[in-house]
């Protein structure tokens, strides 16, 4: 049997079962030196989230429209920086509903994404509502 190194290899080689674990030394992708381009999966998730996300509100919930055809108008102009951009990933996010209770906790896939000169730097993009086996199947159709 295989055992997980001591510490992370210089390059993430994914995992093809679960790509945020390298094939290499066992090791989470955040202990690695981030790479230039995303991984296949990575990709396919951002582009689910381009094409259904956004910008979340935490006031009333929703998608904030002004931030976030702001912030999609930038990155198609600049470019992602991709060893800054998190892989997205299933989270839960506060939301406000009234000022009388405290604020509900949604489930999201969400990112934090970054352009390459940096004017759009963690910017959280969130699509709400879906569950993950949904969005994976968006992605794996999403050029039909």
């Amino acid at each position: 049997m295989k055992k997980m190194a001591d510490r992370p290899c210089k390059e993430l080689k994914p995992f093809r079962l679960a790509p945020e674990v390298c094939d290499e030394c066992g090791w989470l992708a955040d202990g690695h030196p981030r790479a230039d381009s995303p991984t296949p999966l990575t990709e396919a998730m951002w582009r689910v989230l381009f094409a259904l996300g956004g910008v979340k509100s935490y006031w009333g919930g929703g998608l904030d429209r002004h931030k976030t055809d702001a912030v999609f108008g930038h990155v198609k102009e600049c470019r992602i920086n991709w060893k800054l951009t998190d892989a997205p990933a299933m989270t839960t996010v506060s939301e406000f509903t009234d000022s009388f209770h405290d604020p509900d906790q949604v489930e999201v896939l969400a990112g934090d994404l970054w352009c390459a000169c940096g004017k759009v730097s963690r910017v959280t993009i969130a699509v709400i509502d879906m569950a993950l086996g949904q969005l994976m199947w968006y992605a794996a159709h999403i050029d039909d």
